[in-house]
């Protein structure tokens, strides 16, 4: 049962990063817009999907976007967001080299 699990899940994570990485513009945005409750309501949200996904660091990030924006602490919101988008990145990189070095 627990393999059936993490095939699910495994077939997910593409949606997964694809979803993350329009949420990380949308996030980019309202640091634009000085949209502090948008950051933290998407904030919020981005914890509980990565952590549902089994990506603690990028779930205690987005916990930090959150706690920034509650606080408007603009510069700190941004720096989160880059280490948020370097972690993802690099983490989706590492996921297409996976499925390459398996089905490639």
């Amino acid at each position: 049962m627990d393999d059936d699990i993490s095939r699910q899940i495994k077939e997910l994570l593409p949606f997964f990063f694809t979803e993350t990485v329009k949420d990380l513009d949308k996030l980019e945005n309202y640091v634009n817009k000085h949209d502090f409750e948008s950051l933290r309501s998407l904030a919020h949200t981005l914890k509980g999907e990565c952590g549902g996904y089994g990506f603690s660091q990028l779930s205690h990030i987005a916990e930090k976007i959150e706690t920034a924006a509650n606080e408007e602490k603009l510069e700190e919101v941004k720096n989160y967001i880059i280490k948020f988008r370097t972690i993802t990145v690099k983490a989706q990189s590492e996921l297409l080299s996976t499925e390459e070095a398996n089905y490639g």
